[in-house]
């Protein structure tokens, strides 16, 4: 799969009109543990190859099986932001068997907005992340994934765990 063609489909989107990270101080691009960082969708490791500032891990997620977690520097070059970076605060639902969102019940201790409701957000912004998501959902290769992110971003969930 083509991550940079699925990227473009929300390049310059972002949650809110305005930098969100003004509001938390970038917490979501900071991590304080070797194991805090953001699921990559299957095969998108691949973009990486050729950032070595970016740490790839291998981890067993409970109902899935192996996934791949990358965690940055705190910074990075925005145009290679993985997909769950440009689609957080939003998380993928399944409803009547269809792809929505929601936001993600895993981010409610680092980011003001999955405090609140999706009144705040770009709508912009919230059409983008259910056609994305409604569009990695048809394809073979991510469809499972997205059906356990759907899963574990529920509020009340399956946490994320690590070993």
């Amino acid at each position: 799969m083509n991550y940079n063609t699925v990227w473009q489909k929300i390049e310059e989107l972002t949650p809110l009109r305005f930098d969100c990270g003004r509001l938390c101080g970038l917490y979501c691009c900071q991590s304080d543990s070797p194991t805090g960082g953001m699921l990559l969708f299957p095969g998108e490791e691949a973009v990486y190859a050729a950032h070595p500032e970016m740490a790839l891990h291998r981890i067993e997620l409970e109902g899935f099986g192996q996934g791949v977690l990358l965690v940055c520097p705190g910074t990075c070059d925005r145009s290679i932001r993985p997909l769950a970076c440009r689609l957080f605060p939003l998380a993928p639902a399944l409803e009547d068997g269809k792809i929505t969102c929601r936001l993600d019940a895993r981010g409610r201790y680092i980011c003001p907005l999955c405090r609140d409701d999706t009144e705040a957000l770009d709508p912009a912004f919230i059409e983008a992340a259910k056609q994305t998501y409604a569009w990695l959902y048809e394809q073979p290769e991510t469809r499972l994934f997205v059906e356990y992110l759907c899963r574990v971003s529920a509020p009340g969930g399956d946490p994320l765990s690590f070993p």
